[in-house]
C-alpha cells in the first residue's frame, strides 16, 4: 500500500511541475507600462539631420530600419526569443517612439487605460532613447565647433 502512495506522490509531483511551471515563469516576469518617449530637440537641426541621427542610433543598437515613409521610421529588433516593432515619428524639432507590435512580450491592457509590456521592451526603448540623445548631443557639439572655427 505504501508503494502505491509513493507512485501517486511521484505522479502528482510531476503533474505539479508541468502545470505550475508556466505560472511561475509568468509570475517572475516583470511587466511595466509601455514607455513611449516624446522628446523636444531644440538645437536647430534640420529634418534630414534628425532622420540621420535616428537611423544611425537605431542601427548601432541592432534595430532593423524601414524608412520609406516621410517623417516616420519603422524599426524592428529581435534577440531570438523576443521581437518588437516600433515607429519613430519625427521632424526637425522632436521625435516620438511608439509601440507597434511585439512577439513574446505579453502586452496587455488590464484596465483599458494603461497598456503593460515585458520590461525588456522598455529596456530596449530606453537604450535607444539614450543613444539618440547622445548622438544629438554629439552632432550639436560638432556644429558648435564648426561655428567657432569660422
Amino acid at each position: 500500500m505504501q508503494q502505491k502512495y509513493q507512485g501517486l506522490r511521484a505522479v502528482l509531483a510531476v503533474a505539479a511541475v508541468v502545470f505550475l511551471s508556466p505560472l511561475l515563469v509568468t509570475a517572475c516576469t516583470s511587466y511595466e507600462e509601455i514607455y513611449s518617449p516624446r522628446l523636444e530637440v531644440m538645437l536647430g537641426l534640420e529634418r534630414r539631420e534628425m532622420r540621420s541621427v535616428l537611423m544611425e542610433s537605431a542601427r548601432s543598437l541592432n534595430w532593423f530600419i524601414d524608412d520609406r515613409t516621410p517623417n516616420l521610421i519603422k524599426a524592428r529588433k529581435s534577440d531570438g526569443e523576443n521581437m518588437v516593432e516600433i515607429e519613430i515619428a519625427y521632424n526637425a524639432e522632436h521625435y516620438n517612439i511608439r509601440y507597434r507590435n511585439s512577439a513574446h512580450m505579453q502586452v496587455s491592457s488590464h484596465d483599458r487605460s494603461v497598456a503593460t509590456v515585458d520590461a525588456t521592451y522598455n529596456d530596449w526603448i530606453r537604450e535607444l532613447e539614450a543613444k539618440i540623445n547622445e548622438t544629438v548631443a554629439q552632432l550639436h557639439q560638432q556644429k558648435l565647433e564648426a561655428q567657432q572655427k569660422r
